[in-house]
C-alpha cells in the first residue's frame, strides 16, 4: 500500500499506461517517469539462513541503508531497493 506501480516494475511489464487515466499514484509515477528520477525498485535477493521478517532492513558493505524487505522464504525473497546503493554486497539486519 506504500509502493509506487513503478516501483513495483510494473512500467517494465508495460502495466502502467502513461497516456490514459486516473489511478492511486499516478501523479507521483508520471513524475518519476518523465524525471528520470525512479530511485527505488523491487528487486529480488537471495540469502543465506532463515527468512528476513518483512521490514527488515537491507544495508551495504558500509552499513547504509540500501532498503527493506517486504517478504521472503527459503533463500529469496523481495526487497524495495535504493538504485544507487545496491553495487556490490547487502546484508540484512
Amino acid at each position: 500500500d506504500r509502493t509506487y506501480p513503478i516501483e513495483a516494475n510494473f512500467d517494465l511489464l508495460n502495466g502502467i499506461d502513461f497516456q490514459k487515466g486516473c489511478f492511486v499514484g499516478q501523479e507521483t509515477t508520471s513524475r518519476m517517469k518523465r524525471r528520470g528520477a525512479i530511485k527505488t525498485r523491487m528487486m529480488p535477493i537471495a540469502f543465506d539462513g532463515p527468512a528476513p521478517g518483512d521490514g527488515a532492513e537491507v544495508l551495504t558493505k558500509a552499513e547504509l541503508r540500501a532498503g527493506h524487505v517486504l517478504t521472503g522464504r527459503d533463500g529469496r525473497a523481495m526487497a524495495l531497493l535504493r538504485l544507487d546503493r545496491i553495487d556490490g554486497p547487502l546484508m540484512v539486519e
